[in-house]
């Protein structure tokens, strides 16, 4: 079945999200005593800028395109999409490597992928189209 037209990549980080908090350690280091409230904390914001929002109001930090990327930041980028950083950036000038939902496998550099997005796959975007990376853990 071929997916929707609506843009589900921030759909698909709020599940990773969701996903990773099922874990009590993380709760732990997070301060959230349960599941229940760490379902009421996690983001679930449809829009990939929303996310940015969610991270001002629960001071998360939220750095500039300028810094490297570290694995488990989130990256806005420009173009209106987000997806999970899965390695660590060396260089600011590297590539950001990344798995990202509501895309293509096909690497098109700038092409918003919410519009004809097959699948979940893993990515390699330049930085010049990040906007912000989100980062619970510094």
């Amino acid at each position: 079945m071929a997916p929707g037209a609506w843009p589900w990549c921030a759909a698909f980080t709020a599940w990773i999200t969701r996903e990773w908090l099922e874990d009590e350690k993380v709760r732990e280091a997070l301060r959230l005593a349960s599941f229940s409230l760490a379902e009421k904390w996690r983001c679930r914001d449809a829009s990939a800028f929303g996310w940015e929002k969610w991270a001002k109001q629960k001071n998360i930090a939220l750095l500039p395109e300028t810094e490297k990327a570290k694995a488990g930041d989130f990256v806005v980028y420009d173009f209106s999409h987000i997806g999970l950083v899965i390695e660590d950036q060396i260089s600011a000038k590297d590539k950001i490597k990344t798995i990202e939902g509501n895309t293509n496998k096909k690497e098109e550099k700038g092409v918003k992928d919410s519009e004809s997005g097959d699948g979940v796959w893993n990515k390699e975007r330049v930085p010049s189209l990040t906007k912000s990376y989100i980062r619970i853990f510094s």
